[in-house]
């Protein structure tokens, strides 16, 4: 068997190649909290602000086969963030193991290493090591060695290679190598294993040895986005006041640039409000002064707006009035 687990997508495939069963896997991955790696950066995340669209491709859909895998980024809402970053979560995020288990080793878990990357060129590798147990057919035994492994990310538009951002450079210093997303980008991925003088997928290295029934290769991708909002200017909060005691006043924020801002409200009488337009009935008269705070992750703002609410007027008292009557007396007709 080989396995092929990612952390962040939603396709399961399964299909037979010779006699042995090959499970693609990718689940979604959802970070616990929104982490922020720096003060400037929200991530990491799945999917971007907006969305985007992936194409995958490659010998069998799987990332440790000749060629590697090749995944198509498009369809970015630009609109919603000021830039985009995307690469692997974190310091964890790859991995390679043999033995079919999840990925606990230290050295299973491969460590993002410059001199073997050529940034400016759109490659970034990661190293580490792995032992793989396979039947020696010259000894008549079973073997087990500890083989170099490798990831490599290629990144690739329609103009030619895409230059890569050192994560550190960022304050993103856990991620090793990241895109710069401004347009479409293809990332070729590929798992490879240092087996008798040579450089081999995984999965084809693996498929060519005798190696245990029912024992897998597992690969491990953990990609996310990072990103920077846009910085909140002219905030701007108003309200439909004035109003009487217990009616509804709606108030309102808006703000001339932005982007994934959230908004709460202090309304004046130990009451909250959340989001761009909050509603809330005064039960007493008077001023209120309602403070709206604007957020995202490139920092926050505030406005205020005066609330009216008035007392009703009492109304009149209603009493009968009795006038004295005068009978006075006139000549018949």
């Amino acid at each position: 068997m080989v396995r092929a687990w990612f952390t962040n997508r939603a396709w399961l495939l399964t299909l037979a190649i010779g006699l042995a069963a090959v499970t693609l896997i990718l689940a979604v991955w959802v970070p616990t909290a929104l982490a922020r790696k720096s003060a400037d950066f929200a991530g990491p995340v799945f999917p971007p602000p907006g969305g985007y669209t992936l194409t995958a491709s490659g010998a069998d859909i799987l990332i440790g086969r000749a060629g590697g895998l090749d995944w198509a980024f498009s369809g970015f809402n630009f609109g919603r963030f000021e830039s985009l970053y995307w690469g692997p979560a974190d310091k964890n995020g790859v991995g390679i193991a043999f033995d079919g288990e999840p990925i606990t080793e230290p050295d299973e878990v491969l460590a993002f290493d410059p001199n073997q990357s050529d940034l400016a060129n759109g490659i970034a590798r990661w190293t580490g090591s792995a032992q793989l147990a396979y039947w020696d057919v010259g000894n008549i035994e079973w073997t087990a060695e500890i083989l170099d492994t490798r990831f490599t990310l290629t990144v690739y538009d329609a103009s030619g290679p895409v230059p890569l951002t050192l994560g550190a450079t960022l304050g993103l210093t856990e991620t090793g190598a990241l895109v710069a997303v401004t347009g479409p980008f293809t990332a070729n991925l590929a798992m490879e294993a240092y087996y008798d003088s040579s450089w081999s997928p995984v999965v084809d290295l693996y498929d060519g040895l005798g190696t245990q029934n029912g024992v897998q290769v597992v690969t491990d991708l953990a990609d996310a986005f990072f990103y920077q909002d846009v910085a909140i200017a002219g905030l701007v909060a108003t309200n439909d006041s004035p109003h009487l005691i217990t009616e509804t006043t709606t108030l309102t924020a808006t703000i001339l640039a932005g982007t994934n801002v959230s908004y709460t409200w202090d309304l004046g009488d130990g009451f909250s409000a959340t989001g761009a337009i909050a509603s809330h009935s005064y039960l007493t008269g008077g001023n209120y002064l309602a403070v709206v705070t604007a957020t995202n992750n490139a920092g926050f703002s505030t406005a205020t707006t005066e609330v009216i609410i008035q007392v009703p007027s009492p109304e009149p008292d209603n009493y009968p009035v009795y006038l004295p009557l005068t009978l006075r007396g006139y000549p018949a007709p």
